[in-house]
């Protein structure tokens, strides 16, 4: 049998005319072709991520892209500078704004207070880090840092702290005697703080302080999902004073 140009043309027509705007074809390849071309039809790459089942006209995403979380958030790296402030018998408050990728929240807020009557004691940054607290002999000084705080007040961080375990100071160098330590406020002012820890010898090769969530003095409603505020103090305990600090980093560690 011979097939005519104009029978070849309809054949392809005939076979799914459910699919060409005919009525339904008895042909089951024919039907799951002509449900397979209204989901094309309906699919639009913006609106969702997978098909649930091919031929339905309902679709689902089936895939989640998983939320990417840092294994480090850097609190400060101190490479960020700030003009150094010497004071002798004084205290004095300074804001440096910087990215938000170097300085948690965009303002790093310190603090210095000394009691002295001799030399100045000195707190800067310097351009690249670290920080560093100089101080001469019978100098007594402390120190704060804020996170969360600008010059007209409170800047949540809203920083979650959940799929973290420990914050670490890296420190180039350290006196002894020195006295550090840190606290953290959630979004309702509840606040969890560590032990202070002493240094008990002079070191000047860099080294981290590891300050574990966990080991963390907090209420049992702490939300660490929220926490708006970071406090970090260093104090000297020398009966001599003039103890000296090299700070480089602190950071949020998983």
């Amino acid at each position: 049998m011979k097939l005519s140009l104009t029978s070849i043309a309809v054949l392809p027509c005939a076979l799914i005319l459910g699919a060409c705007g005919g009525g339904p074809s008895s042909d089951p390849s024919a039907t799951a072709f002509q449900e397979g071309l209204a989901i094309t039809t309906q699919f639009t790459p913006h609106s969702v991520i997978g098909v649930s089942q091919l031929g339905s006209k309902d679709l689902r995403p089936i895939t989640k892209y998983p939320t990417y979380i840092p294994t480090t958030v850097v609190i400060d790296d101190f490479t960020v500078s700030q003009p150094a402030v010497d004071l002798i018998d004084f205290d004095q408050t300074t804001y440096q704004s910087g990215p938000p990728s170097k300085i948690v929240g965009g303002v790093r807020k310190s603090h210095l207070n000394v009691k002295s009557s001799l030399r100045p004691t000195k707190l800067a940054v310097d351009e690249g880090g670290p920080l560093f607290i100089d101080a001469d002999w019978r100098s007594y000084w402390a120190v704060e840092l804020h996170y969360g705080y600008g010059e007209k007040g409170a800047i949540p961080l809203n920083l979650s702290m959940i799929p973290y375990s420990r914050i670490r100071f890296s420190f180039e160098a350290l006196d002894a005697a020195v006295d550090y330590s840190i606290s953290l406020t959630d979004g309702d002012g509840r606040v969890a703080y560590s032990e202070g820890i002493q240094s008990t010898s002079s070191v000047y090769d860099p080294f981290p302080t590891d300050f574990v969530l966990a080991s963390m003095h907090a209420p049992a409603e702490m939300n660490w999902d929220d926490i708006d505020a970071i406090d970090v103090s260093f104090y000297t305990r020398s009966p001599v004073g003039g103890s000296d600090v090299a700070l480089t980093s602190i950071v949020l560690q998983q």
